[in-house]
């Protein structure tokens, strides 16, 4: 084998296609020998091809005859090294199977079908609700006897604008309080309106009820007195110009003079007040040049002293007296006639004298 892979080498540089062909059938003869007996062969072989190369030009023919050469040299030696093959031939049996036939497919394709589906058809709900056991108030089942927004009966709301903590109790609305200003005045059932009143006015003022009286006005949370006035028993009096409260509560000016400026001021022709009545201390009788001096005896009062008229005399306790005719004053204060007596022209007289 050695030297057949070697011719080969060789044949392909200097042979041509004819050639190689040529040496390749004588080859097949001896294709079963031991390769290990062609070493000998291998040498002759070459030898050959030298001397065929360097003697003549190359051809087909002398290629040839050298190769056969060698290959007669090479089957001879190796002929004697060959035991006889005792080997028991092959008995097994060929494989007479035949081959897969392909089968074409011959299934036809899927046809496409359009889809004919039909939708659902809409059927409306005819689900009927639990019959409502309470009021219907438009869609819904309400407990009008808990519900604050239909508190004795749809639709009525309790207040949750200016009232807090709305409830609804046996179909009448409750509240736990009010917002600032407000109060819960009016509490008809269902009082619906809650605190609805306005607690800052004369009807209402802090609280449902409290009226501003006596001239007050409300604050906001209390009656008061207008500025410049003070309440005197529930009545708001202007202490500065009130001539029943002048100055101070229950303080009355005489009933010719005015208060000015929380005093009593009378008037100028009777300037002096004295015992509640304004007076001319210069003429009255009874507030002889002050308050409270009577003149008395018949005197009356003249520039403020008490004098008694024209005619008569100043007796002292004894009053005023003429004494021209006095019989206790007869001619002079004191001088009193005797009981038969009289007084004549400032003298006693016994009568019918």
């Amino acid at each position: 084998m050695v030297a057949r892979s070697r011719l080969l080498v060789l044949l392909g540089f200097v042979a041509s296609a004819n050639a190689c062909t040529a040496i390749l059938g004588s080859f097949e003869k001896v294709s079963d020998v031991d390769s290990d007996a062609g070493a000998d062969a291998d040498a002759d072989f070459e030898d050959a091809a030298d001397d065929a190369q360097v003697d003549s030009p190359i051809d087909d023919t002398s290629i040839v005859d050298a190769a056969d050469t060698a290959l007669q040299t090479e089957t001879l030696t190796d002929s004697s090294d060959v035991s006889p093959d005792t080997s028991v031939p092959d008995t097994s049996v060929p494989d007479t199977s035949m081959p897969d036939t392909f089968v074409p497919d011959t299934s036809m394709p899927d046809t496409f079908v359009p889809d004919t589906f039909v939708p659902d058809t809409f059927v409306p709900d005819t689900f009927v609700p639990d019959v409502c056991t309470k009021t219907v108030c438009g869609s819904a089942c309400v407990d009008t006897n808990t519900d604050p927004n239909h508190c004795g009966g749809c639709g009525n709301a309790c207040d949750s604008t200016r009232s807090l903590g709305r409830t609804c109790s046996a179909g009448s609305c409750a509240y736990t309080g009010c917002v600032s200003g407000y109060d819960n005045c009016v509490k008809t059932a269902p009082d619906l309106g809650g605190c609805d009143t306005v607690v800052n006015t004369t009807s209402n003022c802090g609280a449902c009820g409290n009226v501003c009286s006596g001239g007050t006005i409300c604050n906001g949370t209390s009656c008061v007195c207008p500025a410049g006035s003070s309440p005197c028993g529930g009545i708001c009096r202007a202490l500065t110009s009130d001539v029943n409260n002048c100055g101070m509560c229950g303080r009355v000016c005489p009933p010719t003079a005015s208060c000015t400026s929380s005093s009593c001021v009378c008037p100028a022709s009777a300037p002096s007040e004295c015992s509640g009545a304004c007076v001319n201390t210069s003429s009255s009788s009874s507030h002889c040049g002050m308050c409270g001096f009577a003149c008395s005896g018949g005197k009356s009062c003249v520039g403020g002293t008490c004098s008694c008229p024209v005619g008569f005399t100043d007796c002292g306790a004894g009053g005023c007296a003429s004494l021209t005719n006095d019989p206790l004053n007869c001619g002079s204060c004191n001088n009193v006639c005797g009981a038969t007596m009289s007084c004549i022209g400032s003298s006693c007289v016994a009568a019918g004298g």
